[in-house]
């Protein structure tokens, strides 16, 4: 059932992903929730329970994350809506089509998005490297770049 979903997520955070977090991506995060200036969004192509439990921990109330299906409060294993290449469009629907202050992805899928962000921050992972540099390049983008 989801609860046991979310409590083999939250166990899997305190294990494994609260050890794997970028140092600097979380001190801008820190620093922007403290401004409380911006409103800050969470897109996710990650499954709901996964992205529900990161969103508590970064107590970052606004979430949208690719959705398991659920009958009776019990996961179907199919997924209902996938997030993955369609974060644009998650946007879209919040009425937010115009410049973004700031965005970081890792995932090439994210260009619409990226294209929109003033301060645009890509995690970049090795066997991505030179693909990203190569699109900074040909874009003329000026880009952070967080490397792993």
């Amino acid at each position: 059932n989801r609860e046991a979903l979310l409590y083999e997520v939250e166990q899997f955070y305190e294990k494994v992903l609260s050890k794997k977090t970028n140092a600097e991506v979380m001190k801008v995060f820190v620093s922007i929730k403290k401004t409380n200036k911006y409103r800050i969004i969470l897109l996710s192509a990650t499954i709901d329970v996964v992205a529900e439990v990161i969103a508590k921990h970064l107590e970052c109330e606004e979430f949208y994350s690719t959705q398991l299906g659920y009958k009776n409060g019990v996961c179907t294993g199919w997924v209902e809506k996938d997030l993955l290449g369609k974060k644009y469009e998650i946007l879209k629907d919040l009425g937010i089509t115009t410049m973004l202050s700031s965005f970081y992805t890792d995932d090439m899928s994210d260009l619409p998005v990226l294209k929109l962000a003033k301060e645009k921050n890509i995690v970049i992972y090795p066997p991505y490297r030179k693909k990203w540099y190569r699109l900074n390049e040909r874009w003329k983008w000026n880009t952070n770049f967080i490397e792993v």
